[in-house]
């Protein structure tokens, strides 16, 4: 329900992937909503990283911010299918940079076997719903 599926902000927002928590100056933060639990979180932590050490170090403008309650318009798409978000992955230019060249190369295979490897094999859902049938 509260899944964000494009690149956006917003204070408060519950469908955005940056959410800044309405908070006092003390307690501020942002939190990331985009990864799920199948994540890992140390890669997923080092490329949040990454991304605000590039924005506030090339003065990347963040977007125009979602304000509370409203309805968003899909602009941009996160990937939501593995083979896309290795796609995507493979083509950053930043991601690299900062995971280093051969890290994002063994990983770009990796993920891509795994992927295969995942399509390759019939799930026990297949068998249970389609086996029946036959």
């Amino acid at each position: 329900m509260f899944a964000p599926v494009e690149p956006n902000w917003g204070v408060n927002h519950r469908n955005v992937s940056i959410r800044i928590p309405v908070s006092n100056a003390k307690n501020l933060r942002f939190e990331h909503r985009v990864a799920g639990a199948d994540a890992n979180p140390y890669l997923v932590t080092a490329a949040i990283l990454a991304g605000l050490d590039y924005g506030i170090k090339n003065k990347c403008k963040p977007g125009k911010m979602v304000k509370e309650g409203e309805i968003i318009t899909l602009q941009q798409k996160i990937p939501n299918r593995w083979n896309k978000a290795i796609d995507a992955f493979e083509k950053s230019k930043i991601l690299p940079e900062y995971l280093g060249h051969e890290f994002s190369q063994s990983f770009i295979v990796n993920r891509r076997y795994e992927e295969s490897e995942l399509n390759n094999k019939i799930s026990n859902v297949d068998f249970e719903w389609y086996l029946r049938s036959v």
